[in-house]
């Protein structure tokens, strides 16, 4: 843990290859789909449809110094072996991402994409043990705060 301490659940972690101040155009933050909803094991029940995230579409990523909150636009299922997982090379190829996972998303956001802001991808395993299913939640930032 951040702690230092063990834990079963293990660790949320960030792609090898992100910048460690959250400036690529699409980061990837990987973590565990926990049987207790710890870590990123809640997304099960947006997949569902048990619960929504109209009322507060936004999640939070604490650093030392700042929080970066980002503006959830768009949740579905896909495969590990998916071009989800992608980084964007050009405009047009993060603008064709976005209209890919709107269009399949299993909800209907009111987040501001037209700047082609930064994007946090959450990912999760979704299914039995083994699978290569995945569960993607994106957010596109919004706004960052100093402490």
């Amino acid at each position: 843990s951040f702690e230092g301490e063990s834990v079963n659940a293990g660790c949320i972690f960030m792609d090898c290859e992100a910048s460690a101040d959250w400036s690529d155009r699409n980061t990837f933050v990987f973590g565990h789909n926990m049987r207790d909803e710890s870590m990123f094991g809640s997304f099960k029940n947006l997949l569902k449809g048990t619960v929504s995230c109209k009322e507060d579409p936004y999640f939070y990523i604490y650093t030392e110094d700042k929080v970066y909150i980002y503006a959830i636009f768009a949740y579905y299922e896909t495969r590990s072996t998916s071009d989800r997982f992608a980084t964007f090379t050009s405009d047009a190829s993060y603008d064709d991402y976005v209209q890919w996972a709107t269009e399949h998303s299993l909800y209907a956001s009111d987040a501001d994409l037209s700047d082609r802001g930064n994007i946090v991808s959450l990912s999760t395993c979704y299914g039995s043990a083994g699978t290569k299913r995945r569960a993607l939640l994106h957010g596109v930032l919004t706004e960052t705060a100093a402490y």
